[in-house]
């Protein structure tokens, strides 16, 4: 599984398109983006398990997994884009993550667990318990 952070540019063609940009959606067949304020307390639940995911290995049969991240917080792009994610999205919550198979939006979380995060990514072979036992999506 590749993490990797979205730039300003990458951002603003996020809020002209609103939505992920197709290059960017493509980039795997499953494809996660994680929209949140670095201070948030989910956000570090969040990158512990990514964390976690990565060191364990995500590779699957159907192909590399690719999570991109945003705090917004810490981009001159804030307000711009806090109003984009709530008025465009409806999403007042943070962390929000953005699901993606093939390109095509499948889900939406908020807090969410780490098996339920693992199953909308197709890397249920990567927790522990494996499959999708309750989530905290909001």
């Amino acid at each position: 599984m590749i993490v990797r952070e979205l730039n300003d540019d990458e951002v603003r063609r996020v809020m002209r398109e609103a939505e992920l940009p197709d290059d960017l959606r493509r980039a795997a067949s499953r494809v996660a983006a994680v929209f949140t304020q670095d201070w948030c307390p989910d956000w570090f639940v969040v990158q512990r398990m990514l964390r976690k995911l990565a060191e364990r290995g995500t590779s699957t049969d159907t192909g590399r997994a690719v999570v991109y991240t945003f705090a917004y917080n810490k981009s001159d792009l804030f307000q711009e884009f806090r109003r984009f994610k709530e008025d465009g999205w409806g999403s007042y919550l943070i962390p929000y993550i953005r699901y993606y198979r093939d390109g095509q939006l499948v889900a939406e979380t908020n807090r969410v667990r780490e098996s339920r995060f693992a199953s909308l990514l197709g890397l249920d072979h990567c927790t522990e318990s494996g499959g999708a036992s309750g989530s905290q999506d909001g």
